[in-house]
């Protein structure tokens, strides 16, 4: 279902020191997963407002990095499985995600984790590792 469900995790907050390490084994398990090519293996987003919507403000308007993925194809509505690093403050952070992209931004401690997921709207689900 490529991501579009209500509990699929929309941001993943990760200590600054383990941060790049979370990254790096994020791209290699996608990699490993799909094979190089996830194209056959992924649904495609439900609809053009939703893909439109997506390829807008989560691919584009970002002001992060992509870290692995980002390609899409309009005409099938079709999203690589995509990991961008974004800051807290990033728009693309700001509206559930509802497709194949994980958005992962660092924190300074438990403190500021719990601070910002304490000062949004509440979510269906949360977990915790």
């Amino acid at each position: 279902n490529a991501g579009q469900q209500c509990i699929a995790p929309d941001y993943v907050l990760v200590h600054k020191a383990v941060a790049p390490a979370f990254l790096e084994a994020c791209k290699k398990v996608i990699a490993d997963f799909y094979q190089g090519d996830a194209k056959d293996g992924i649904g495609r987003i439900v609809n053009d407002r939703h893909f439109q919507r997506l390829q807008t403000t989560v691919l584009t308007n970002h002001g992060g990095k992509i870290i692995c993925g980002g390609n899409s194809i309009p005409e099938e509505r079709y999203i690589e499985p995509t990991v961008l690093s974004l800051p807290l403050d990033s728009p693309a952070m700001d509206d559930e995600t509802f497709g194949p992209v994980l958005m992962v931004a660092t924190v300074d401690s438990m403190d500021d984790a719990i601070r910002y997921v304490a000062g949004r709207e509440k979510s269906l689900s949360q977990y915790i590792f």
